[in-house]
């Protein structure tokens, strides 16, 4: 194996560890995925589409966050990298609604207490 294709392989390795303990931590409740959202997006998730670094959140399934991506106006298939400060902050602030919801909230509650 040349070395350019291992230290592709090691640093592929390295960003798929660090999603899987961000995923433990975000279900543990050890992080948050609206702080992290708050701050730039790191290296190692900004390759991720916004729609399954949306699903990493609790309580945050596919059509959730297809309808958080529709109100920032973003594609489900747009790399996290491309997200604005703007919709950056708009997705973190309906992530806090959803984070603070009981465990067995649902998302469409918290849009039809909004509406």
């Amino acid at each position: 194996m040349n070395h350019q294709l291992a230290e592709a392989t090691r640093r592929g390795n390295e960003v798929k560890v660090r999603r899987a303990r961000l995923k433990r931590e975000l279900r543990a409740g050890e992080a948050k995925l609206s702080e992290i959202l708050r701050d730039e997006i790191p290296d190692w998730l900004a390759t991720m589409s916004a729609e399954r670094l949306l699903c990493m959140a609790p309580r945050v399934g596919v059509h959730a966050a297809v309808s958080l991506l529709q109100e920032a106006q973003l594609g489900p298939v747009q790399r996290a990298r491309h997200i604005t400060s703007r919709q950056r902050l708009l997705l973190a602030d309906q992530l806090e609604i959803i984070e603070a919801l009981k465990p067995s909230g649902r998302y469409h509650v918290v849009r039809q207490a909004m509406a």
